[in-house]
């Protein structure tokens, strides 16, 4: 009896192996079916779910349908033959981007990195924090590098099409994408306002910025606080035009926060500005940009137009670079022999929020 039942415990544990194993390679051979094919390789699910799995946290879409999976799809595709693209163009010394730029568009983006790592001794951050800090930075400054020369890559690419009058647009296009984005094609909200900024560098530039709040919100002239501050060279005076224009985001984004909406006479601020510029003349008279120090801006609405909506003829020049921007990724994409399995897609109920992390899911890292 003994013996008897010895053998059926070891057939069962063989059974569960084997379909273990078999098990294991079902799942194996699901994350090798191939989604898309291109000229120069395959693309498979498991390549997707890497992609996924990498994202910055920022990048990363919330699945909940196969149209995310397919977005997500084609921008690796897309990416893939950008990268291409501009890879053959740097060896050929038509394109680059330097560094420093790069460096400029990530801290635009994410102020906190270079503010942490500058301040690190005040606000107590340990050397081993600092560095890894330093090191994050560095990395995700290569992804906005690799991005850009991308991107150079296909307005060099567009330019080329479009001077040899291979690319171009129709009336019936721009009709047909106007009355698509119609909604969306607004001239932006304007606001004319005056202020003064306070460099980050002064001990008090912050509390100052709070004073002046109060000041002006009680009615105070802002000309006569802006000259009271310059006169000290503790204050720098501005005076501009600004439009809400969401491709400058990356350098006003903070300032249409509290200003959109904005009416005259009211006072935004104080606001952590960062990458602004201001026109000034040099010795020969010409007018050039220089930047403005990283500052708290106080400053008082002294004109606001809200947005209005675009007519057709108004706007062919925003419709023109769209159309020929698809039209471009749709060459590329026939060049590199690209064909997409949408039906191969996985599950998207496998990519739900519990999902898989980036690496830099850091609770201790500021995004």
């Amino acid at each position: 009896m003994r013996i008897y039942l010895f053998k059926m415990i070891a057939t069962c544990v063989l059974v569960c192996l084997v379909l273990t194993a078999v098990g294991c390679g079902w799942l194996s051979d699901a994350d090798r079916i191939v989604v898309a094919r291109m000229k120069d390789g395959v693309i498979r699910r498991e390549d997707l779910k890497r992609t996924l799995r990498e994202m910055l946290p920022e990048e990363r879409p919330f699945i909940k349908s196969r149209g995310d999976l397919l977005r997500v799809l084609e921008q690796m595709i897309d990416k893939q033959i950008k990268n291409k693209l501009a890879e053959q163009l740097k060896q050929e010394g038509k394109i680059q981007v330097p560094r420093e730029l790069a460096a400029q568009r990530f801290d635009a983006m994410y102020p906190k990195y270079i503010t942490m790592i500058q301040n690190a001794e005040k606000l107590g951050i340990s050397e081993g924090d600092r560095s890894s800090l330093e090191q994050e930075r560095e990395m995700r400054i290569d992804k906005v590098e690799k991005d850009m020369l991308g991107e150079y890559a296909v307005m060099y690419r567009l330019k080329e099409e479009m001077d040899s009058g291979k690319l171009t647009v129709t009336d019936e296009e721009l009709q047909k994408e106007y009355e698509l984005r119609k909604q969306d094609l607004l001239h932006f909200e304007r606001v004319k306002f005056e202020g003064i900024l306070f460099p980050v560098d002064q001990p008090d530039a912050s509390a100052l910025a709070a004073q002046v709040q109060q000041r002006m919100a009680k009615g105070e002239s802002p000309s006569n606080i802006v000259a009271e501050f310059a006169a000290t060279g503790k204050g720098i005076p501005i005076s501009s035009v600004l439009d809400n224009d969401p491709r400058k985001a990356e350098r006003y984004g903070a300032f249409w926060q509290q200003a959109s909406g904005a009416k005259v006479g009211d006072v935004v601020g104080p606001i952590f500005i960062r990458g602004w510029e201001r026109a000034s003349q040099n010795a020969a008279g010409e007018t050039v940009s220089e930047p403005i120090p990283d500052s708290f801006l106080v400053c008082k609405i002294l004109e606001s137009a809200p947005p209005t909506p675009k007519t057709f003829e108004q706007a062919k020049e925003d419709l023109k670079p769209i159309i020929l921007y698809a039209k471009l990724i749709k060459k590329l994409r026939e060049e590199n022999q690209v064909e997409i399995y949408e039906k191969k897609l996985p599950d998207p109920a496998a990519y739900g929020g519990s999902g898989p992390k980036s690496i830099f899911d850091q609770q201790n890292m500021p995004q």
